[in-house]
C-alpha cells in the first residue's frame, strides 16, 4: 500500500498537515499515547493483526485508531477488527477507493505482474474468479476517485480462438455490477449536473496485440524500460558526482515531478538526445566558465558538462540521471546491433519493408542475424525475433522450430515460451506448412504501419491505438467490442454530446488543472495482462489529437522481459509459480507487542554488532519515497525516412 502513496503524495506534504510521523504498519514504531493514529491499509488478516498489536501491549501505542481500508473488506475481517484489542479504540472505520497505482497523469497499474499466470495457467483456474473480483474493485476505485460512471465496452474475441477468450467479458460484467452497486449505495455518485460528456471504459486482454510487448521501441521511456535495470518501475541507479568531486552511486526516481522525464519520455531517443543537447548548450552559453567541448558533443561530453554546473544542483541531478540513461541505452543499441534487429522486427510486425513492399529476403535476413556470429545476442533476444517472425508467417511447424533451435543454440524452455503465446490467443505453431487457421479461431489484428515522416525502425502502430481511435470515432464493430449494457442513448456518433455521469468535486491527486479537466471527455482503457510503454504513449497522442483525456492502464506496466517471463510460466506447476496468494499466512512480528523499553534494550544490544558488520560504502542513500501513515506495504504504406544526426545509429 505504501507504493500507492509513493505515486500520490510526498511524505513532506503529509507532515505539513500537522501529522507527527509517517510510518509503516509492520515496522518498529515508537509509542505515542497522546496521539490518535490514522491507518491506511489493505484488508488482510495480517494487517489487522499488526493493527491489533498496537492495542494489545500496555500501554496502548496510540490513544485511538482511525482506520481506512482499501476495497475488499469482508464481514469476517470487519468482525475481526471489532473483536480485537483494537476494537474499543476505533474512532472511525471506512473503505477508501485507492486500490490502484497512478503511475503517470494518464497511466495506471494494478501492480499485478502475475495476472497472465493466473488467467492462462491451467493449474490456477481456482484463482481466476478472485482475481477478476480484485480487478473489478480496483477499476471501481479508479472511477470513484475521478467521479466517473462510464459506459463499459469489452473485447469479444472469437469463441474458439483460445481458452480464456471470455476473460474481457467476465471482467467487464463484474466491473459493471460492482460500479452499479456502488452507485446505488452512494447517493452522491455520480453528480449529473456537470457538463463533461459521459466517459467510456474499454476492457481488452493481451490478445489485442501480441506484437507490442515484444518489439524493440526507440522512444526514450520504452527503450529505457526494455534495456535498463529499472527497479520498481521508476528507480534507476547511476553514477553521479558527489560533493567531494568523486563519483558515487545514486538512485534516481522517474516521476511526474521530473520535468525532463515528462517532456522526453515519449520522444524517439534521437530526438530526446537532441533536446537534452539543446538545453545544455543553452546553459553552457549562460555560463561562460564552462569549457567548450565543441558543437558535436557526445552523450559522455554532455555528462561532463553537467558535472561542471554546481550552482544548478537540482537541474544537475535530473540531467545527470537522463544523460546516464541515454548513454547506457545508446551503448546497448550499438552493442546489440538493434538497428538491424529492429528492421527485421518492423517488417514482421507491419508485413512490409520501409518502402511499403513485401520483403522477399526477410527469412534469409533473419536466419543470418540469428546466426549471431559475434555472439552478441542472448536467448531472449532471439526468442523475441522468432515469435515476431512466427506471427508474421501465421505459425511455423515443429520441424522448422527444431532446425531454428539448433541454428540459434536455443533451449527447450525457449521453444516453450514461443509455444505458450498461443495460450494468450496468438498461435505460433501449426500442423503443416500449408495449414491455415480459420478466421473463427484467430483474434483479429488491429495494428498497422505508419506513413509519413517517421523513423524506419519505428513504423509499427500499436493495435490498441487504432482501437481507441475507433472507439472515439464510434467506428468499432459492436460484434467485436460490445457494451455490457445496451448502447447508450443518444447514439454515440458524437460522443461529445453524451450526458454527464460524473462528480466534478472528485478528482485524482495526480490529475491536471481544472482548465484541462473541464472540457475533455475521459476514455478509459484497461489491458488484462499488462499495458506496454508504446500503448501508454498512444494514450497521450490520442488525447492530443482528439481533445480527449485517454487514461490507460493494465495489470502491470509490461516490458519485453516481463512478458517473456510470463510466457515461460504459463505451463509451470502451481507450486513453482510462488504466487503472492499462495504464500503461507504471516504472523504479526513479535516486536510489535514489545514495550518501548524492551525495544530500546534490543536495539542497544544489536548496535555494536551492526557497527562491526558495517563497511564504508561510496553510495548515497536511496530515496525511499513517501511512506503512508501507518500502512503496510504501471497495409502497405511508403515511409519517408527521417535523417539522424547520429548517422547510422538510427535510420
Amino acid at each position: 500500500m505504501s507504493k500507492t502513496f509513493d505515486y500520490i503524495v510526498e511524505k513532506s506534504e503529509i507532515l505539513n498537515r500537522n501529522v507527527s510521523s509517517v510510518e509503516i504498519l509492520d515496522q518498529r514504531r515508537q509509542t505515542q499515547t497522546y496521539l490518535e493514529a490514522i491507518y491506511i491499509m489493505k484488508p488482510t488478516a495480517y494487517n489487522i493483526d499488526c493493527l491489533a498489536a498496537d492495542y494489545t501491549r500496555v500501554p496502548a501505542r496510540y490513544a485511538g485508531a482511525h482506520i481506512f481500508f482499501l476495497p475488499g473488506l469482508t464481514e469476517d475481517l470487519a468482525r475481526k477488527v471489532k473483536n480485537s484489542p483494537a476494537g474499543r479504540y476505533v474512532r472511525k472505520l471506512e473503505v477508501k477507493y485507492l486500490d490502484f497505482l497512478p503511475l503517470e497523469a494518464q497511466l495506471f497499474s494494478l501492480d499485478a505482474s502475475y495476472a497472465n499466470e493466473v488467467f492462462h495457467n491451467r493449474h490456477c483456474h481456482d484463482l481466476v474468479h478472485p482475481e477478476i473480483q480484485k480487478i473489478s474493485s480496483s477499476l471501481v476505485s479508479l472511477c470513484v476517485a475521478l467521479g466517473e460512471y462510464p459506459s463499459i465496452r469489452f473485447q469479444k474475441p472469437p469463441k474458439s480462438s483460445y481458452e480464456a477468450n471470455m476473460l474481457p467479458f467476465m471482467v467487464a460484467s463484474t466491473f459493471q455490477k460492482e460500479i452499479d452497486m456502488y452507485a446505488r449505495n452512494d447517493s452522491n455518485f455520480p453528480n449529473t449536473n456537470d457538463n463533461r460528456p459521459r466517459s467510456m471504459f474499454l476492457i481488452v486482454d493481451r490478445s489485442i496485440d501480441a506484437f507490442a510487448p515484444l518489439l524493440h521501441e526507440f522512444t526514450y521511456q520504452a527503450m529505457a524500460y526494455d534495456l535498463l535495470p529499472i527497479k520498481d518501475g521508476n528507480k534507476y541507479v547511476y553514477e553521479a558526482e558527489n560533493a567531494g568531486g568523486g563519483s558515487e552511486q545514486t538512485e534516481g526516481v522517474l516521476s511526474e515531478k521530473d520535468a525532463e522525464w515528462v517532456s522526453l519520455r515519449h520522444m524517439h531517443m534521437q530526438d530526446a538526445i537532441d533536446s537534452l543537447t539543446q538545453k545544455l548548450d543553452k546553459f553552457k552559453k549562460e555560463n561562460p566558465h564552462l569549457v567548450d567541448k565543441g558543437t558535436e558533443a557526445s552523450v559522455t561530453d554532455l555528462q561532463d558538462m553537467i558535472a561542471a554546473l554546481p550552482m544548478f544542483a537540482e537541474m544537475k541531478e535530473r540531467f545527470a540521471l537522463h544523460l546516464q540513461m541515454a548513454n547506457e541505452c545508446m551503448n546497448l543499441f550499438q552493442k546489440k546491433n538493434l538497428n538491424e534487429i529492429a528492421n527485421i522486427e518492423q517488417t514482421c510486425a507491419t508485413g512490409v519493408g520501409p518502402d511499403g513492399r513485401k520483403n522477399k529476403g526477410l527469412t534469409d535476413d533473419m536466419i543470418e542475424l540469428l546466426a549471431d556470429k559475434d555472439n552478441i545476442l542472448g536467448n531472449r533476444d532471439k526468442v523475441r525475433i522468432l515469435i515476431l517472425y512466427a506471427l508474421y508467417r501465421g505459425g511455423l511447424i515443429e520441424a522448422d522450430y527444431q532446425k531454428l533451435k539448433a541454428h540459434c543454440k536455443l533451449e527447450d524452455i525457449d521453444l516453450l515460451v514461443i509455444k505458450n503465446l498461443g495460450l494468450l490467443g496468438s498461435p505460433t505453431f501449426k500442423e503443416s506448412p500449408k495449414s491455415k487457421l480459420s478466421k473463427d479461431s484467430v483474434v483479429p489484428r488491429y495494428h498497422d504501419a505508419a506513413s509519413g515522416d517517421v523513423y524506419e525502425t519505428s513504423r509499427f502502430v500499436p493495435g490498441l491505438k487504432n482501437v481507441i481511435e475507433g472507439l472515439i470515432r464510434n467506428q468499432l464493430d459492436p460484434a467485436q467490442f460490445p457494451f455490457t449494457k445496451d448502447e447508450p442513448v443518444p447514439d454515440a456518433d458524437d460522443m461529445t454530446e453524451h450526458s454527464s455521469l460524473r462528480n466534478p468535486r472528485q478528482r485524482a491527486a495526480w490529475a491536471k488543472s481544472n482548465a484541462y479537466q473541464a472540457i475533455k471527455q475521459r476514455i478509459f482503457v484497461f489491458v488484462i495482462g499488462g499495458v506496454t510503454p508504446s500503448e501508454s504513449r498512444s494514450a497521450y497522442e490520442i488525447s492530443k489529437a482528439f481533445s480527449k483525456e485517454v487514461i490507460i492502464g493494465g495489470s502491470c506496466l509490461l516490458n519485453p522481459n516481463g512478458f517473456l517471463r510470463n510466457l515461460s510460466r504459463l505451463t509451470m506447476p502451481r507450486q513453482q509459480l510462488q504466487l503472492p496468494m499462495d504464500q503461507p499466512p504471516k504472523r504479526a512480528p513479535d516486536y510489535l507487542f514489545e514495550s518501548d523499553r524492551d525495544t530500546r534494550k534490543q536495539q542497544q544490544q544489536q548496535l555494536p554488532q551492526q557497527q562491526k558488520q558495517q563497511k564504508p560504502q561510496n553510495t548515497s542513500a536511496a530515496n525511499p519515497g513517501p511512506a503512508s501513515v501507518s500502512l503496510n506495504d504501471n497495409t502497405n504504406k511508403t515511409v519517408k525516412s527521417k535523417k539522424s544526426k547520429f548517422g547510422k545509429l538510427f535510420k
